[in-house]
């Protein structure tokens, strides 16, 4: 018969490293068992239901749950294209820009030529568009949205999307001939008078068709009459009510040319 082992003999068999190592595994694989069925894979059209259902209801954390469970389960299925588009608009819907940008650009870089590309384009310029604040000087949105916008219409120029983004550009030139203007008038109110004739000559310059060129003309030759550079303060006022004869600024620019000293002979 055998006689049960003193207990001092299992705890030095349970101190061997064979043992140890026996009971690790074990541990290991009852812990992978467990783990295993917490979540349960569902084919991927299930998944892309289940979020696009998510979203109906603007369970956007949900969806996301739902989306990058597909895409990581299912990365060889037709719904995983789909599902990377899909998350950029759910992080978009909740006005994350940064996070929409990433993964919009993750579905261009991913497939450049899907029938939606464009439209990937523009949302991922709008990311941008969407921060833009004309009131600081810092313009970098302005800019990046103008870019974005400028590659839509330059590698898709024949999709639905090109008019809008030609009409964003637009919107992103205005946006920043406007910035330069109030940077203009704030050098001009502080009586930085030569910073104030550098914005507004730049302004001219690179934004020559914006509807408030009469009074960039205008505060031009302010301010150089406020530098007593009166030949060129002369020079803006006449071209002032030369190209808008009907402008506000007009009988301004008029009485200030009957003010000005006349050049010397």
């Amino acid at each position: 018969m055998d006689k049960p082992r003193p207990f001092g003999v299992w705890t030095r068999s349970l101190s061997s490293p064979g043992c140890w190592i026996l009971g690790i595994l074990l541990l290991w694989a009852l812990g992978s068992a467990c783990t295993g069925t917490d979540r349960k894979v569902l084919p991927p059209q299930v998944l892309f239901k289940k979020a696009r259902r998510a979203i109906q209801v603007e369970n956007y954390e949900k969806a996301q749950e739902y989306l990058n469970q597909l895409m990581e389960d299912s990365p060889d299925s037709k719904e995983r294209v789909l599902a990377q588009l899909l998350l950029a608009d759910v992080y978009y819907k909740q006005e994350l820009y940064e996070e929409a940008k990433f993964n919009y650009g993750k579905f261009l870089e991913l497939y450049p030529l899907h029938k939606l590309a464009p439209r990937a384009q523009y949302f991922k310029a709008m990311t941008e568009f969407r921060r833009i604040d004309i009131a600081t000087r810092d313009q970098t949105f302005t800019h990046n949205a103008k870019a974005e916008f400028e590659k839509l219409v330059r590698v898709y120029p024949k999709s639905a999307y090109a008019a809008k983004a030609k009409e964003k550009i637009k919107r992103c030139i205005s946006f920043l001939a406007e910035n330069e203007l109030e940077i203009g008038r704030f050098y001009y109110r502080t009586s930085a008078y030569q910073s104030a004739i550098s914005r507004f000559k730049g302004l001219l310059k690179e934004y020559p068709e914006q509807s408030f060129r009469d009074e960039v003309l205008f505060l031009l030759g302010e301010s150089y009459r406020e530098e007593e550079n009166y030949e060129n303060a002369r020079q803006y006022f006449r071209q002032l009510l030369r190209e808008h004869p009907r402008s506000e600024f007009t009988h301004e620019a008029r009485a200030r040319l009957r003010e000005l000293p006349r050049a010397r002979p």
